[in-house]
């Protein structure tokens, strides 16, 4: 199977996606210059967050379906592993964002559009407890712009600053 062939290919828009990435294989990087290669590595992050955030809310959407129940498995994540080899645990972790990111739909759509990444999310979902998510939920512009801009790494010490 080649990088860009799928499974059971379905869905015209991602066989378009999958050609696109095979032909990003054909473009010789040493031919690039260092601000071309700096383009394009930072633009291939910010597509990366695009596709995971597309990925979860296809997985919350078959996870509101009984896409699992519907093929007779215990849960999407295994379903998805029982059709490709991945790690059950790394798709149910998708399915514990996608949920999470339902009551916070600003943050949804910043990741939509690759403005934060998949470990942006994750790290304000796992800081979220159950006594001030109604806060999270009110303050969710705040905390927005803090992942917007502060460093990846201070994001335990803004979200502390926040509390």
């Amino acid at each position: 199977m080649s990088s860009g062939e799928t499974l059971d290919s379905l869905s015209p828009d991602l066989d378009v996606l999958s050609s696109a990435i095979d032909d990003c294989f054909e473009i010789a990087l040493s031919c690039l210059s260092p601000d071309e290669i700096s383009s394009r590595l930072v633009t291939l992050h910010q597509l990366t967050a695009k596709l995971d955030a597309v990925r979860l809310a296809t997985a919350d959407h078959a996870k509101a379906i009984d896409l699992a129940g519907r093929n007779k498995t215990r849960n999407v994540a295994d379903h998805v592993a029982g059709q490709f080899p991945i790690d059950p645990a790394n798709a149910r972790a998708d399915e514990l964002i996608a949920v999470w990111l339902r009551d916070f739909p600003l943050i949804a759509e910043a990741y939509a559009a690759g403005e934060i990444t998949t470990a942006h999310v994750d790290k304000m979902r796992l800081n979220d407890k159950s006594r001030y998510h109604h806060l999270m939920m009110r303050d969710e512009q705040i905390l927005l712009d803090s992942l917007r801009t502060c460093h990846f790494r201070d994001l335990a010490t803004v979200f502390g600053e926040w509390l």
